[in-house]
């Protein structure tokens, strides 16, 4: 058990990040722990660079990270996999470890929940045949009767310095340079209904330390990089430690611009905010999430819609570009809200926006309310990426929310507020407005579709395996038919004895 190939798969249609390919680090950190550990080890990322399924096939094991959106064709790969290799195939990422029942139907083990302790004992375990029952957070079916196994998970790790950095050297393919991820620490102290960060990765702020962090920093500028975007969930929930960091990076003269996630509670900090532009911040990207105060109480944000303005003006007070992020959909939501945040954040003066429907992601308070009221329109993952309402609201159909969004993003993103950034000197943003204007734009001809199968949405819940059957049959084409030409060439299936 020496050869390891990790994947990563691609998005389904268009989104904000079509045209910028970063990956995930969680297959990185992994990768680097193989490594360490003597295997050898290829990730394949999928947005980075087609996967070389002659290498896929031979490898001894196959481990598969998915979000909820890429679920389908993590499964019809990893379903493609299993007929025409030996492969072992493992699963892990935020949706099959809730779901791990669900996932054993298409692979061989779910990793649940954080890895990092646990994949090598995993694979001495694979190599020796026996032993899963005492890898934690591990799931399979009995050999004997085939009833899912859920190994309870370990307690999570405290100290993330013990955690190798990620190597991206083992990714296929060359990665885009213009923006480099970097990862400082795991989980959220806050805990809204609609995200499943904390279920994931606990309230509890988990960091490296600030060697650590100025280390991977220099490695990345190492490679020619010069624009960072630090992929913590909040990457300022510890202001003390963020400072810290901050003042390294002046002391020790490191020159690059970055971004990062925080929350609107950083306004009020002006020594925080003075420290970010002197180090290059130029576009913190705030989870608003609303401007309606009862949807802020519902999503549980424990923010004020004067915490939200204070927070834009304080911030552009420094000179730093805001990238607003918005969640329509709730229960308290009727279909103004959409026009009116738009309105707000055009208003406000906000760079760029995210205007997406509420998902109910599994895993998440607000996926078991709307199950158990029977509001879920398709099971189909691929369409839970916030771009597609996939449930019923309570104060509009869903298809008219559907409209709403992409109305406004047509708005926000028109070539009216184009033309006044340009007019305002603004170029960066004017080019990102352009290139919002043009994903929008890609994005309604792609699904054109989609508002006729709303119109054929019942009020019932939705057939969850027929929905997910037929989502899954339709992901992964394009691999059936490149398997298919390799077992052409090589006039049978590649398994382990054409190595």
């Amino acid at each position: 058990m020496k050869k390891i190939v990790l994947y990563e798969p691609k998005s389904s249609g268009y989104n904000i990040y079509s045209m910028i390919k970063v990956p995930r680090l969680g297959l990185a950190i992994l990768g680097a722990i193989l490594k360490e550990a003597g295997y050898d080890v290829t990730i394949f990322a999928e947005d980075i660079t087609p996967p070389d399924f002659e290498t896929i096939l031979r490898a001894d094991a196959v481990g598969i990270s998915t979000l909820t959106c890429t679920t389908p064709r993590a499964y019809a790969i990893a379903d493609i996999i299993r007929q025409n290799s030996r492969a072992t195939v493992f699963m892990g990422g935020p949706h099959v470890s809730f779901m791990p029942e669900e996932a054993l139907e298409h692979c061989d083990f779910v990793l649940r929940g954080e890895a990092d302790m646990t994949i090598v004992p995993f694979m001495k375990a694979l190599t020796a045949g026996t032993g899963f029952e005492k890898i934690a957070g591990l799931s399979f079916k009995d050999a004997l009767n085939g009833s899912i196994v859920n190994v309870p998970e370990h307690a999570l790790l405290h100290d993330l310095d013990k955690i190798p950095s990620p190597d991206l050297s083992l990714y296929a393919g060359k990665i885009d340079k213009i923006v480099s991820p970097i990862m400082t620490s795991r989980g959220c102290p806050w805990d809204c209904t609609f995200c499943s960060v904390t279920k994931m990765f606990g309230r509890g702020y988990r960091t490296n330390s600030v060697d650590r962090v100025i280390s991977d920093i220099k490695s990345l500028l190492t490679r020619g990089n010069d624009w960072l975007f630090f992929y913590d969930d909040n990457f300022s929930a510890n202001p003390k430690r963020t400072k810290a960091i901050l003042k390294r990076v002046l002391d020790e003269k490191l020159e690059f611009k970055w971004g990062a996630q925080v929350r609107a509670e950083i306004a009020r900090d002006h020594e925080l905010l003075d420290l970010m532009k002197r180090t290059g911040a130029e576009r913190l990207y705030i989870g608003f999430e609303s401007i309606n105060p009862e949807t802020l109480e519902c999503f549980n944000k424990k923010q004020t819609l004067q915490d939200i303005e204070k927070a834009i003006h304080s911030i552009h007070g420094h000179g730093i570009n805001i990238h607003g992020m918005f969640v329509v959909g709730s229960d308290s939501d009727d279909q103004s809200v959409v026009s009116k945040t738009v309105d707000f954040a055009i208003d406000n003066e906000l760079a760029t926006i995210q205007l997406m429907a509420l998902v109910p992601l599994p895993g998440t308070v607000i996926f078991d309310q709307i199950q158990r009221e029977g509001r879920i329109l398709t099971y189909d993952w691929s369409k839970y990426d916030a771009h597609y309402v996939t449930f019923k609201p309570l104060q509009m159909s869903a298809i008219e929310l559907q409209w709403e969004i992409l109305k406004g993003f047509m708005k926000f993103y028109s070539w009216k507020e184009v033309v006044k950034r340009f007019n305002s000197f603004d170029l960066k943003n004017s080019v990102l407005k352009i290139y919002g204007h043009f994903i929008v734009n890609n994005w309604k001809k792609f699904n054109l579709g989609w508002f006729d199968v709303m119109k054929g949405f019942g009020d019932g819940l939705a057939e969850r395996s027929k929905h997910l059957q037929l989502s899954v049959k339709e992901a992964a084409q394009d691999v059936c038919t490149k398997v298919e030409l390799l077992a052409r060439k090589y006039g049978h299936s590649l398994t382990q004895d054409g190595k």
